[in-house]
């Protein structure tokens, strides 16, 4: 089990908290200018050749074009970090006192040193592969994103302009469902689980086992809040299996919340587990019913 990825994430959300305003997502939810803040004040090393005024490359997430036109020009064939990043929910961090950043791509934590622009993945140096800084953004080349699990890049050597193509897990049409499910809900993103690592938890207390799905993704709540979102395809016979499971862990969270940030617990009594064919969707969330709506609609699109 990848337990390290699973801490990671969770400490991904602990530290976001405490993340300065310079950082923060504006009150009105829009993220544009998040994404070109720079991660590090450190200033570029002079380069031997000019560089253009702006990014070149196009650069597509999972089909879709992200706007690259505020990230300053770098030599071809490198992306940047942030933008990249936050498009695919994930996060960017910088610890100025240590002079670090941290990115988070894929459920995989990335760290550069600005000190001599080193990286390491999940604290392992990365040998041969070096940060590029220009104007306060931090660069990485597509090709070490590509060596990352779960990502592919196209550097689309055949054509006549400089695209980048990456696709994550993001991409497939569960998490594409699944992300639209967590904003239609209006839930937090949670601590991001699969089926094993849902067994992991909850396997002996409540008896979960990831044999009961054949494929699926879970975000589970943080210690305030008992926003819950699982997504998945049920294995032959096991609905009842699946909807048992839940129903304790319903009963669970509203055995917490009857006393705890009770202003929850509505939430929890509205929780809904349903199904279409063999997909199902259990969920704790404020915008409930609209999310069981849009699971009914596009659960076939799944197939």
């Amino acid at each position: 089990m990848r337990f390290k990825r699973l801490s990671a994430a969770a400490l991904a959300l602990v530290m976001a908290a405490s993340l300065p305003a310079a950082f923060a997502a504006p009150a009105d939810g829009a993220r544009g200018p998040l994404q070109v803040v720079p991660i590090s004040a450190q200033l570029p090393e002079p380069v031997d050749l000019p560089l253009p005024a702006s990014y070149q490359s196009q650069l597509f997430l999972n089909g879709e074009a992200l706007d690259a036109s505020a990230i300053p020009g770098v030599a071809p064939n490198l992306v940047p970090m942030r933008l990249l990043c936050e498009a695919d929910g994930g996060m960017a961090q910088w610890y100025e006192e240590d002079n670090q950043a941290f990115f988070y791509l894929a459920n995989q934590r990335i760290i550069i040193s600005f000190a001599d622009n080193s990286v390491e993945l999940e604290f392992e140096p990365v040998e041969g592969v070096k940060a590029t800084l220009v104007d306060g953004v931090t660069f990485l080349p597509a090709s070490f994103i590509n060596t990352l699990e779960g990502v592919e890049v196209n550097e689309n050597p055949e054509l006549d302009v400089d695209r980048i193509d990456v696709k994550t897990p993001n991409g497939t049409p569960l998490m594409k469902l699944a992300n639209q499910l967590l904003e239609t809900a209006a839930l937090g993103r949670g601590m991001q689980s699969s089926p094993a690592e849902l067994e992991e938890v909850y396997g002996e207390a409540m008896g979960f086992k990831a044999e009961y799905m054949t494929e699926g993704v879970a975000f589970l709540p943080m210690m305030t809040s008992p926003d819950t979102l699982v997504l998945g395809k049920a294995a032959q016979g096991k609905v009842d299996a699946l909807k048992e499971f839940f129903d304790a862990y319903r009963k669970s969270q509203e055995d917490t919340f009857s006393w705890y940030l009770s202003q929850n617990l509505p939430k929890v009594q509205n929780a809904k587990f349903v199904t279409e064919g063999d997909w199902f969707m259990f969920l704790i969330a404020e915008n409930a019913d609209e999310a069981v709506e849009l699971f009914h609609a596009q659960a076939a699109e799944l197939e």
